[in-house]
């Protein structure tokens, strides 16, 4: 392990198109020492090509080329191969701010944290669409009671963008990582990111959080998205609330207040993995998916356990979904796929005339 050395680790598949801007900006970065781990996971673009050139033209940069075994494979290969104090894991259609490496360093080493996150903006045909949303209203530097105090807020109203939701855009000690064992779950095509982040968390007794937007997401629809492979594991939501639940045990949370904080999160998790699925349906991702499987994603969801508890006592804040949940109490099929249907068909509208 090299001191102070940033070990950026980025799964590669057919981002060819974008990926030399993503070079560029770490090329770009100020006044931080790092390597770059680009992993082609087995591409069919010029993706290959284009990571090969940058390597013989930057010591820094090192490629691994595998067989097209999805993102979590491709990073937990990176970690492999990492050799920094700190890792930085990046997506190959994404871009930095000049100075962000060095602000979450900074951060880290100021607050003495284990973790630094930053916040990120929301590229669409260059126009910051998040230009107002941040996680938090201020720099924050967290305890282990305020690091309890947020993954059960997390857990009483999740957010579709929060802190945790996704692995780019912090700064991660190395030693936690390869100390704990801590690798990205190969079997999970959903929330790997999520169950990363809290599987990290458990073992942090500080966390640091800059306000600023250091990360640049570019939303690219044509690229492979977490929300096309929601429908091949629907629960794997799961995951992330055995991890969380982990979490509050080690701090001593009594097992009944546990298991009614991830009752709770398992019907904001259900309700928003249909949505997402009824959305990349109306879209035409699903070209195999028609009334009748989504009926079966219906039933699966009403079938599972800590969804089914949870629904007695759910009780959504006022940004949330009150119908759909009721309607999953009494488990009506039928008007629960006409709500999503209606959603989904609101959400292509909203798309269309924003173009």
């Amino acid at each position: 392990m090299t001191d102070g050395l940033i070990s950026i680790i980025i799964p590669i598949y057919n981002a060819g198109e974008y990926l030399p801007r993503a070079i560029e900006g770490i090329l770009a970065q100020e006044e931080v020492e790092f390597e770059i781990i680009l992993v082609d996971d087995g591409s069919t673009d010029d993706s290959p090509t284009v990571c090969d050139r940058y390597s013989g033209l930057n010591s820094r940069i090192r490629v691994i080329h595998s067989p097209n075994g999805g993102p979590s494979a491709a990073r937990n290969l990176g970690l492999d191969a990492a050799g920094g104090e700190f890792v930085f894991f990046m997506d190959a259609d994404d871009t930095l701010e000049p100075d962000s490496l060095k602000t979450l360093r900074k951060a880290m080493d100021e607050d003495g944290s284990d973790w630094a996150i930053g916040d990120f903006k929301v590229l669409k045909d260059g126009v910051n669409i998040r230009a107002e949303g941040y996680f938090f209203s201020s720099d924050r530097f967290f305890e282990e009671k305020e690091i309890l105090s947020t993954v059960k807020d997390y857990l009483r109203k999740p957010r579709g963008a929060s802190e945790f939701t996704n692995v780019w855009g912090k700064l991660f000690k190395a030693s936690i990582i390869r100390d704990n064992h801590i690798r990205f779950d190969e079997t999970l095509k959903t929330w790997e990111n999520m169950v990363f982040n809290f599987d990290y968390l458990e073992h942090c007794v500080s966390m640091s959080y800059v306000h600023r937007q250091l990360y640049d997401y570019h939303d690219h629809p044509e690229l492979i998205s977490c929300g096309t492979r929601v429908f091949e594991q629907p629960l794997g939501f799961e995951e992330v609330l055995k991890t969380a639940a982990r979490i509050l045990k080690g701090y001593r949370m009594p097992d009944a207040e546990v298991e009614a904080q991830c009752r709770h999160a398992a019907v904001y998790f259900a309700v928003k993995t249909l949505l997402i699925c009824f959305v990349f349906q109306a879209r035409g991702k699903y070209p195999d998916v028609g009334k009748k499987q989504l009926k079966q994603l219906i039933h699966q969801m009403l079938d599972d356990e800590t969804v089914r508890l949870g629904l007695h006592h759910y009780k959504p804040s006022a940004a949330e979904s009150w119908l759909l949940p009721q309607l999953m109490r009494y488990r009506l099929v039928s008007l629960i796929y006409a709500v999503c249907r209606f959603k989904a068909r609101r959400v292509l509208r909203k798309e269309m005339n924003s173009k």
